[in-house]
């Protein structure tokens, strides 16, 4: 696949994936926690997509997630960004079409995203939450992550490069 078609592609399931977000993963909830289909698509970008695709996709995801749902720029965009960055430093050490590899990442990454957030909303309200309930909302927010990863790990290989 061109990188053309590839880049295409991933616009349409970037608008896809902020159409769901916004109206249909906003009102489903487990256990009170949301999926956070933006960070599936960064983690799906930073397994599967080169690198020279991937970071203007994940700047823009980034930036439209805080101006659509923190109406402030850093939270979205720091996170995805830094999540981008370490699955694509340790991308050499691990076998990315191992579908139990690609799960430990979600999960990781969704820990992570959970511990900068709450670092970001401590400095913004003055105001740090209990981190073991944050531990708790990211474990539940794992389990929706993972099952949307597992969904879209068909779609994003396709588009790895051989």
């Amino acid at each position: 696949m061109s990188d053309l078609n590839k880049v295409l592609v991933i616009v349409i399931i970037a608008i896809l994936a902020f159409v769901l977000q916004m109206y249909v993963l906003n009102d489903l909830t487990l256990w009170g926690t949301k999926a956070n289909i933006f960070l599936v698509i960064v983690v799906a970008l930073s397994i599967w997509v080169k690198q020279n695709i991937t970071i203007p996709f994940v700047f823009v995801i980034g930036l439209f997630s805080d101006l659509i749902f923190t109406y402030t720029i850093g939270k979205g965009l720091v996170t995805y960004l830094v999540i981008m960055t370490l699955i694509m430093y340790t991308s050499k050490f691990y076998n990315k079409q191992n579908i139990g590899v690609v799960i430990a990442i979600m999960a990781v990454a969704t820990i992570i995203t959970e511990d900068i957030f709450w670092i970001f909303d401590g400095i913004k309200y003055s105001n740090f939450q209990n981190i073991f309930s944050v531990f708790g909302m990211s474990l539940k927010q794992m389990v929706l992550n993972v099952l949307l990863q597992v969904l879209c790990i068909k779609i994003f290989s396709k588009l790895s490069e051989k």
